[in-house]
């Protein structure tokens, strides 16, 4: 009995909230569930324009293509420097560069390890195994074709991945700093502009950017198909498959969201 009465005493007294930190939970439970939805939706809509396309690719999509080069390249050992319309990428691999990837990597585990974060552990184990396929066990041939690949790769792998930061747990930094809303933005307006893309050229595909880019050289599908053999039909069915598995995953975690019950803080307190 003793221990019994030790052991209630002992139980940690239940959170009390006051109203205002009620409605603030209820109002970020009503953002996870409809920000990402509506920003999808929109940048959808909007890039049904031929402006809205412009603007967007010339301020948000384009930066984020470039990145999708950079990142292949520097999971593939290769030095590089994403910039506007282009990306300067090294001959050869770079020691310096697959450790430096290594390094962050590694340190992407430890964050995650040292703040009990399964996903982040998840995330820096899933990047080792890439770096480790692209350094070591693919050709150059290859090699340079999944960089060309990652461009509008890029758009809907990282663009689901900008997405994705709006789940970011209340007080980490993104919260904080109210970045993932512009991650938010640019993530969607990426993945929704290589997906209508390439949705437009399995339709028809003389909407595909075949030719030669002033300054740049030839495009990434010229590339794919003419210099490393891709067919046509396999190229579109890759960007689309990849478009599919990107949203799954954002699909997923929305929907852990949305299954997740509503908080029910009690006691409540006055303020």
């Amino acid at each position: 009995m003793l221990a019994e009465s030790q052991g209630e005493n002992d139980a940690a007294p239940a959170r009390e909230y006051t109203r205002f930190e009620l409605e603030e939970m209820r109002s970020e439970r009503a953002l996870l569930l409809w920000a990402p939805p509506v920003a999808l939706a929109l940048a959808f809509i909007m890039l049904q324009s031929d402006t809205w396309r412009w603007l967007a690719r010339t301020f948000l999509t384009m930066w984020i293509h470039e990145l999708g080069h950079a990142v292949a390249a520097w999971l593939s050992g290769r030095f590089a420097v994403p910039g506007p319309w282009v990306t300067r990428i090294g001959d050869g691999t770079s020691a310096a560069t697959i450790l430096l990837v290594a390094a962050g990597i590694g340190y992407l585990g430890y964050r995650g390890w040292r703040e009990q974060r399964r996903w982040l552990m998840g995330l820096a184990a899933c990047l080792a195994i890439v770096q480790v396929v692209c350094t070591l066990l693919l050709s150059r041939a290859k090699a340079d074709a999944f960089i060309t690949f990652f461009g509008d790769g890029g758009m809907l792998v990282l663009g689901a991945g900008l997405i994705l930061t709006f789940w970011s747990p209340p007080g980490s930094y993104l919260h904080r700093q109210w970045l993932r809303w512009g991650f938010l933005v640019i993530g969607a307006f990426a993945f929704a502009d290589a997906t209508l893309s390439w949705l437009a050229a399995h339709k028809d595909s003389s909407t595909i950017p075949y030719g030669e880019i002033a300054g740049v050289g030839h495009s990434d599908p010229t590339k794919l198909v003419f210099d490393r053999n891709w067919t046509q039909d396999s190229m579109i069915a890759r960007y689309l498959w990849l478009a599919a598995a990107s949203f799954v995953a954002v699909a997923g975690r929305y929907a852990v969201a949305a299954l997740r019950p509503p908080p029910e803080p009690a006691p409540l307190v006055d303020d």
